[in-house]
């Protein structure tokens, strides 16, 4: 599992919905700014 994976699985597994990726008020840019998602053309 690469880096970029794992903190990606992290932030959208994170327990504190204040904290958890995609719900910190951006939503999905949040998620579509992760470097796992470096090399698609959204």
């Amino acid at each position: 599992m690469t880096n970029e994976m794992r903190t990606l699985l992290e932030g959208l597994l994170q327990r504190d919905v204040d904290k958890r990726l995609g719900c910190m008020g951006r939503i999905a840019e949040e998620v579509k700014e992760h470097p796992f998602f470096k090399d698609i053309d959204w």
